[in-house]
């Protein structure tokens, strides 16, 4: 019998053994067979009454407390489950799981201090309205006798009628404590199911003999109660038994962890004030879903703030010191003190290695240790089984560090930075190494290891990483290494950070003899050649690459073709593509003799963006899709400039869904980069394509977006041709008024007609001009671009500035004029597809485009452009008319229904789902009184004949 085995004096010696370690384990062989609960037996009367004639030697301390002492911490907080917080964030998952185990005879919670657990089983007894009883454990119940009392008190005080005896006996101390649990066991495995039992803090008095009791009890009784066990640690059970019979559902810290969106709610319920975003986000990610840590640094005065000096600087960290005062209350001071000391030093990790622990603590047994530490939970997780590596939890990491460095001189502190950057160097991991290096102020040698990355990480066009570890040295540190020093100005200016860079090449012109030292003078004139490309500088640029291009030191080096990149570009900003074409010449015979691919599809595309100023838009076109294809092959630099390029070429022959593709791509590519360099153009591209379908609101954001850009990252030209393209903009829609103020400025200014940047703006400047009125200034403007696109081939403009010339002429009543010159640009626009500039200037050019409109070879192509204007201007009337307030997108479908188009149709050329079509016609027909497509058209077509 049971009890027989457990209570007899031989055989209780040796069940706990002399020390007890093992008991959980000696029990479950002790117990027969027939005793497993499963469901199938019931409890063996005779062995548990047998109990009470037994010594009490087994579930009793060697000096036990005297009886009253077993009622000295019984008291209603110890048995009263704890309250549920008004507005607490729903726990769904969590609460299901518990639900699905409600009759599962042990579920057990283990995570780490403050994740939550007893206010979830909390919250899910108060949903489910489960009887049950709580026993909150403390250091009280290490004793196996008093911990069995408090078990029963926690049953008394909760369901009493359900263990009448037991009460009885409960209250009399001098009541043989094996009878109490005889009887106890007897009663309480007659309950009717449900019921639950949860002992919380159960790690508080975790001893061989309070885990052999509750082995016991999950042997003994019936199908109820079903015990929680809510504990820090994992209990010494026969867990791998339990979970084979089905016995066994389990909650960990992963399973505890707060995802981000219950992290955000948490973090909002926590303060009475709006946190900034990025603050939020900032908590969250450092909080790693513990509750606790969330509501502490959200609840901070100042709840953003730097790691301490030296501690970790490849991440931020907001460590508040209310959260290691808990961490410290509550988990690391609890443990033994060589526990401590390894923790502290550890703590340098970010990944625990048992190896690099055992040089950093002196110690052969960290495998050991790591996987104990792991088996309580104490805020580490394994991340890799077959490697045995783990982590901390970030704050807890955080707490640790900040207790190293104040408890050990820096002297202490640093001599461990150097035995992690050796084994990490020995191990040939640069980041880690190199990490060390610096925190141990060992400068030399991590110069040494970001010099040896540093060209490959430029070539690969790496600007994170180059960035990153540049920026990781003092300035004065760095300027001691030379390769550096032109790496960090160069990253700089391939980032957008234009300002940021000037600044840096000054200090370092300061601080280094650059007369002694040609190579890095070279260099750093590379970079503000760089920044004047960026600013469309063509002049200054140019004196720059010709001092060295003359007569170049290094022939055939990356230094060398990127001088003569730039000296191509400038000549193309400078309004000359036929010289910059002959420029590409010798960069590719460069390319094919020094064998760089790196630069094939920078080149490539280069030859595209000469061939579509030439008036091959077509050929542009192909060479921009190989300019793509060559960057992807290589991983090359220039890949989302490619897009941009393309984007552009097809916006030009109004393919609108693949610019807008591939504007959206080369955004998505600046952005993984970390570069802001093409941002402002790519939003350009993808307000031209707003523009052209008429939805002003889009065409107003990304335009806003690209001029914010352009200013922030000190692109003066980027941002002279957005705010063009935004005056542009209103005088192609009828409103040159909203234009005057930016075309004052620009008539106060020097006219510079020919280069790049010129004549963007003084095309539009003529545009508003004649728009306004002032028809023969804006002809003279006219006049003076078209003479400087003839002499420097450029078709595209020659034949933008004939349009604006008939345009003109119309306006002064010459039609006869007008349209001979119109005719023949209609006919170059159809052969080099230059759709854009029609769709563009639509509106002031719909009195030719309907003369020409029944023409029967041109007839066809202007009628196709009219009608789309006309779709928007419908959309307008009824939007006047209906008296509801349209979204853009409901005006848009307004113009599709008109013409028959499908909700797939509707879908590509809005770029949107056929569901979100069929989301917006409804809203539309609501709106519009109407219930069907039919019904739409035709109050459509009513309002516009009215």
């Amino acid at each position: 019998m049971l009890a027989d085995i457990l209570l007899t004096s031989e055989t209780s010696v040796s069940f706990f053994g002399s020390d007890g370690s093992d008991a959980c384990m000696r029990i479950s062989a002790l117990l027969p067979a027939s005793m497993i609960r499963s469901g199938r037996n019931e409890p063996h009367e005779s062995a548990l009454a047998s109990m009470s004639h037994q010594p009490p030697v087994a579930l009793t301390n060697p000096d036990p407390p005297q009886p009253g002492n077993g009622h000295s911490r019984i008291g209603p907080a110890k048995f009263t489950r704890p309250r549920t917080p008004a507005g607490l964030v729903a726990r769904e998952a969590q609460i299901a799981f518990l639900n699905r185990h409600a009759a599962t005879p042990l579920t057990l919670l283990v995570g780490p201090a403050g994740y939550g657990k007893s206010t979830l089983v909390s919250t899910w007894l108060s949903r489910s309205c489960i009887p049950h009883a709580w026993l909150f454990v403390d250091e009280h119940d290490a004793d196996p006798t008093v911990f069995t009392r408090s078990i029963v008190e926690a049953v008394r005080r909760s369901s009493p009628e359900l263990i009448p005896e037991s009460n009885a006996l409960l209250q009399d101390e001098h009541a043989p404590f094996q009878q109490l649990l005889s009887v106890f066991v007897e009663e309480i495995s007659l309950a009717p199911a449900p019921y639950v039992l949860v002992i919380d803090d159960f790690h508080r008095a975790e001893t061989p003999g309070t885990t052999a009791m509750l082995a016991m009890l999950l042997r003994s009784i019936g199908a109820t109660p079903s015990i929680v066990i809510i504990s820090r640690a994992r209990p010494n059970l026969p867990l791998d038994e339990l979970r084979a019979y089905g016995e066994l559902a389990e909650l960990g810290s992963d399973e505890l962890r707060f995802d981000e969106s219950q992290s955000r709610a948490v973090v909002e319920q926590s303060v009475d004030r709006v946190l900034p975003a990025e603050v939020v986000e900032e908590i969250i990610e450092q909080a790693d879903g513990w509750v606790v840590g969330l509501r502490l640094l959200a609840a901070s005065p100042e709840p953003a703030r730097a790691s301490p000096p030296g501690v970790d600087t490849t991440r931020s960290s907001i460590l508040e010191p209310s959260v290691a005062r808990y961490l410290f209350a509550e988990v690391i001071e609890q443990q033994p003190p060589d526990i401590q000391e390894f923790l502290l030093r550890t703590s340098l990790l970010e990944f625990l290695q048992p190896a690099f622990c055992d040089k950093l603590t002196a110690r052969t047994d960290s495998d050991a240790v790591l996987a104990s530490l792991a088996h309580q939970d104490l805020f580490i997780q394994l991340v890799d089984r077959q490697g045995g590596i783990y982590r901390y939890h970030p704050l807890f990491r955080d707490a640790l560090m900040n207790r190293l460095k104040q408890s050990r001189s820096d002297e202490d502190v640093q001599s461990l930075f150097r035995v992690a950057a050796h084994e990490y160097e020995i191990a040939g991991d640069f980041e880690w190494a190199t990490h060390f290096h610096i925190l141990a102020g060992d400068w030399d040698a991590a110069l040494a290891q970001v010099h040896e990355q540093a060209v490959d990480w430029m070539l690969n066009d790496q600007l994170s990483l180059l960035e990153q570890w540049t920026g990781r040295f003092p300035i004065e540190i760095l300027f001691q290494d030379r390769l550096l020093t032109y790496c960090r100005a160069w990253v700089l200016v391939r980032l957008g950070r234009t300002y940021q860079c000037e600044e840096f090449v000054t200090l370092a012109r300061q601080n280094i003899d650059v007369q002694d030292d040609t190579l890095l003078d070279l260099r750093l004139d590379s970079v503000i050649a760089y920044v004047h490309l960026l600013r469309y500088e063509s002049q200054p640029g140019l004196r720059i690459v010709r001092r060295w291009l003359d007569d170049f030191p290094l022939p055939g080096t990356f230094e060398h073709l990127t001088f003569m990149v730039f000296e191509c570009l400038f000549f193309f900003f400078d309004g000359q593509p036929i010289k910059a074409s002959a420029f590409l010449e010798q960069i590719r015979a460069v390319i094919e003799s020094t064998g760089r691919p790196w630069l094939d599809s920078l080149e490539t595309g280069y030859r595209g963006r000469v061939l579509m100023e030439t008036g091959e838009n077509l050929r542009a076109k192909a060479l921009f899709r190989q300019a793509v294809e060559l960057g992807e092959r290589s991983n090359a630099q220039p890949l989302h400039y490619a897009h941009l390029l393309l984007a552009q070429a097809c916006l030009e022959s109004l393919e609108l869904r693949s610019a807008r593709s591939n504007a959206i791509r080369c955004l998505e590519l600046a952005y993984t980069l970390g570069t802001t360099v093409h941002s402002s153009p790519a939003s350009q591209v993808l307000a031209d394509v707003a523009m052209v379908r008429g939805d002003r609101h889009e065409t107003d954001q990304h335009i806003q977006q690209a001029i914010a850009v352009a200013r922030s990252s000190g692109l003066h030209g980027q941002l002279r041709d957005a705010l063009a393209r935004r005056a542009h903009y209103s005088i192609s829609a009828g409103d040159p008024d909203s234009a005057s103020q930016w075309a004052t400025k620009l008539l106060a200014g020097e006219l510079h007609l020919g280069d790049f940047q010129g004549y963007k703006e003084h095309s539009v400047l003529a545009r508003y001009l004649i728009s306004g009125g002032q028809v023969n200034e804006g002809l003279a403007i006219v006049d003076a671009l078209l003479e400087r696109a003839r002499i420097d081939h450029r078709r595209r403009h020659e034949f933008e500035m004939i349009i604006l010339r008939a345009w003109g002429m119309w306006r002064q009543g010459d039609q006869l004029g007008a349209m001979a010159q119109f005719r023949p640009a209609l006919r170059r626009a159809i052969e080099h597809q230059w759709t854009y500039t029609l769709a563009q200037d639509v509106l002031p050019l719909s009195p030719m485009l309907e003369q020409i409109s029944s023409d029967p070879e041109l007839g066809t192509f202007a009628r196709t452009i009219l009608r789309e204007r006309r779709d928007q201007l419908q959309a307008q009337v009824v939007l006047d008319s209906t008296g509801s307030p349209l979204t853009p997108r409901e005006r848009d479908m307004l113009a599709g229904l008109l013409t028959g188009k499908s909700n797939r149709e509707l879908a590509d050329e809005m770029f949107i789902s056929e569901y979100t079509v069929k989301r917006h016609l409804s809203n539309l027909y609501t709106k519009l009184g109407v219930s069907s497509r039919a019904q739409a058209i035709a109050f459509f077509a009513n309002r516009v004949d009215d």
